[in-house]
């Protein structure tokens, strides 16, 4: 993990003034392996100064290969049921090859991609992306445990909420 590289997400993700003391905090919930590397965490940022909090769950990407790649999506907190309910509904999808040989059914939300496909033997894979950066699962199933790993962030964040 590039400590570097989550500045900027995490400045985009909420601005505040220069003058701001920003306090962060965050969690590991677990990683993925498949081709590539997907880890979940739940975070926090706090400026106490204006009593201002934003939670956020990171699902940061690395590709494999010999030259890994590394993105990462910070998914608002508001936006975290609508995923888990598309999560839900990706690992159900059936694809048809009755009229078309190849289909995919795709979700998106704040950078972050989740891409359900089928191959020319009719397998039916998914793939998640952030920015450039792909990791490919060959067994739909394994959207359970994308979704479990988020499922758990969110409880992490409903549980150690700031109240002000």
């Amino acid at each position: 993990m590039n400590l570097a590289n989550l500045h900027n997400d995490e400045a985009t993700a909420h601005p505040v003034e220069g003058s701001d003391v920003v306090v962060r905090g965050y969690s590991s919930m677990g990683t993925l392996q498949a081709m590539g590397t997907i880890e979940v965490e739940a975070r926090e940022a706090v400026v106490p100064d204006r009593r201002y909090v934003a939670y956020f769950v990171r699902v940061a990407l690395e590709s494999i290969g010999d030259y890994p790649q590394e993105a990462s999506a910070m998914i608002q907190y508001d936006n975290i049921p609508k995923l888990l309910t598309s999560l839900e509904k990706l690992a159900k999808a059936t694809l048809r090859t009755d009229r078309f040989a190849f289909s995919e059914v795709e979700y998106e939300v704040d950078g972050l991609k989740i891409t359900v496909f089928n191959d020319g033997r009719g397998k039916n894979m998914f793939v998640v992306t952030v920015e450039n950066v792909s990791v490919h699962f060959n067994a739909l199933n394994r959207i359970e445990e994308l979704k479990a790993l988020i499922t758990k962030a969110k409880v992490h964040l409903d549980t150690h909420k700031v109240a002000f």
